[in-house]
């Protein structure tokens, strides 16, 4: 998932060279969340894409529709307005977090549905009665029968009869909160329902878009949201106004102070932003940030079941999210800051030293689509601190041991964590994946019509995909216990390139220096690319620029190293760019060249980072 969107982030980059970059943050006073930066392309680059896509009759019509829609040529009263900078904030101006208050009125609004829906069922019941006996009970107590037929209950409710009419309605405790913020619902004997739900409260969201010509988006804001064009078709009460080079469009007037601000340059720059500020490069092209310790403090009624788990989310800080775009990389960066009490089994593993050795990256091949290199040795050692805090986090444990022992036939334990030198390298191919998917589809269709049973809801079984590791080994008894179990379990029989494989297929291994190569599932085809990598024949993933540039600005302890190849999802948006014309070759050969992702999770003093990078790159070792 966090691949897929980061993707999608890309997409928005790859075509358009960047503009300049943002201005110095503008950090509205208690913004809890806040995105900001060029969120936009610049005008310039809008009215070039323009200019290339009117030769287009579909794009003219889409034009003209909107013009007939809205009475706004979209070009000139839009596009050309928008400078491309923006800033998105939830701010609190009260005593309480917007985000909180909204949770709690959701909360009220659930209840104040469930008790409509038993309403419901208990009028049901009433009008049953009245049909059969022709007259209305003169209480619950006489609908046992009828309420059983519509499986309710009548507690809570209140019921009154006055000849030959009715009413029902929900009767609130009046210690509750429900009473203070919604009428009771209720029906009568014609069927007619009141009663009113939890009123709506705003969301306290501001938006303020850089703009070269204010008074002229003034003028076309609001006739958009006159057409009915707003949130919630328009009908949402917003507030629209513009300050010197700004449109600012806000749900609640209160947040315009501290905005008008910000906007300005005025406002102090709150601590938690500062902080996480400070931990990304400078200067991004946008950045998300969220006040997680500003939202947690308001959060007043929320239900603490586990302590632990509360004293952690009482630990996060903040988090933050960066994006820096060049014509030939996008890197996203993010860090979530944890701040643990002393003596919290987490806060070793936080504090642990800094460990950038990745010595696997110079024995894998370069050209894999799916490869995950993992640092066992700090992730198991993390998985067994938080074992120590939450005993439930031992289910996880049993359940990794299981699945590898079903699988390799080894004790991931005492058998691959022993003799493990703390790197293991995962390549899962992604045509495996869609043909396991497709596999087990087919089964699941043949058990329907009699054959083989399904291996599960049509997904693909783990079983079912190859999986290859690579797996870094020391020296020491643990390694040679461990290829001693290797060879009880595969057996005698050898297969080409030193490989030796088991004679149902399902385990092969091979060892090459320091290097354990273990294939699982039938194909031996990922193992032999692996042992030409290790030999020399096939150049390595460390020895792509991409690599070496995303590697270089690695902080922390390092525990999950990614990479991908993007080349079929960036074949298809060329091939859509080349269907619209010569007028998009530039765009489409470029977008052409981005074939390198790549991932990392890292641990540092203070908190945890991630970052993301795609490359566009001509190199083919």
């Amino acid at each position: 998932m966090a691949r897929l969107l980061s993707i999608l982030v890309l997409i928005l980059f790859a075509l358009a060279p960047p503009g300049a970059r943002a201005q110095a943050p503008r950090a509205p006073q208690g913004a809890e969340i806040l995105l900001q930066g060029r969120l936009l392309p610049p005008p310039g680059e809008t009215r070039a894409w323009l200019e290339r896509l009117r030769g287009y009759a579909l794009f003219e019509r889409a034009l003209e529709l909107f013009q007939e829609e809205t009475g706004l040529d979209l070009e000139a009263d839009v596009l050309n307005c928008l400078e491309g900078t923006a800033v998105v904030a939830i701010l609190r101006v009260g005593e309480e977090s917007p985000l909180s208050i909204q949770a709690g009125r959701q909360r009220l609004i659930t209840r104040w549905k469930r008790e409509r829906r038993k309403l419901r069922r208990v009028q049901e019941a009433v009008t049953s009665c009245v049909e059969e006996k022709g007259a209305p009970p003169d209480s619950l107590s006489e609908l046992d029968s009828f309420l059983e037929q519509v499986g309710a209950d009548v507690e809570g409710l209140e019921y009154h009869r006055v000849g030959d009419s009715w009413t029902l309605k929900c009767s609130f405790p009046k210690q509750g909160d429900l009473p203070a913020h919604s009428t009771a619902p209720g029906f009568d004997a014609e069927g007619v329902e009141f009663g009113a739900p939890p009123q709506d409260l705003p969301w306290n969201l501001t938006l303020a878009l850089r703009v070269t010509d204010a008074p002229r988006a003034l003028r076309s804001a609001r006739h958009l949201l006159d057409q009915g064009f707003g949130p919630n078709g328009g009908s949402a009460p917003l507030h629209l106004e513009s300050s010197p080079g700004w449109l600012i469009l806000t749900d609640n007037p209160q947040t315009l102070a501290s905005m008008r601000s910000a906007l300005k340059g005025n406002a102090r720059v709150p601590e938690g932003l500062a902080r996480m500020l400070g931990r990304v490069p400078e200067r991004p092209e946008s950045f998300l940030f969220l006040d997680v310790a500003g939202v947690v403090e308001h959060w007043k009624d929320l239900p603490v079941q586990d302590p632990a788990a509360w004293a952690l989310l009482r630990s996060l800080k903040g988090a933050i999210l960066a994006t820096y775009a060049t014509r030939d990389r996008v890197l996203l960066e993010g860090f979530l800051a944890v701040d643990l009490p002393a003596g919290h089994p987490l806060r070793l593993p936080l504090e642990g030293p800094t460990d950038q050795r990745l010595d696997l990256a110079s024995q894998v091949p370069w050209s894999v689509s799916s490869l995950d290199i993992l640092r066992v040795d700090a992730l198991w050692e993390g998985l067994e601190a938080a074992g120590r805090t939450w005993p439930e986090t031992g289910l996880l444990k049993a359940r990794l041991l299981h699945e590898v022992e079903a699988r390799v036939g080894l004790n991931l334990e005492k058998d691959l964590l022993e003799a493990c030198a703390g790197e293991v390298a995962v390549n899962v191919e992604m045509v495996d994946v869609v043909s396991a998917a497709m596999l087990a589809r087919m089964d699941r269709r043949a058990g329907r019509e009699g054959g083989p049973p399904s291996s599960g809801r049509g997904l693909p079984s783990l079983g079912m995909v190859p999986i290859t590791l690579l797996v870094g080994l020391k020296p020491g008894p643990s390694r040679q216990a461990l290829l001693d179990r290797l060879e009880e379990a595969v057996g005698p029989r050898a297969a080409d390139a030193g490989i030796r494989q088991s004679a149902d297929r399902s385990l092969a291994y091979a060892v090459h220096g320091d290097t354990l190569v273990l294939a699982v599932g039938p194909s031996l085809r990922l193992a032999r690319h692996a042992i030409k990598a290790l030999k020399g024949e096939v150049r390595p993933l460390a020895e792509l620029d991409s690599a070496r540039h995303f590697r270089s600005g690695q902080t922390g302890r390092l525990l999950v190293f990614t990479h991908a190849k993007t080349d079929a999802l960036y074949s298809v948006l060329k091939g859509v760019l080349l269907l619209l014309g010569a007028e998009f070759r530039p765009e489409a050969d470029h977008a052409g060249l981005w074939r390198d992702a790549y991932g990392a999770l890292s641990l540092e003093p203070g908190g945890v980072r991630w970052r993301m990078g795609f490359y566009a790159t001509t190199q083919v070792p």
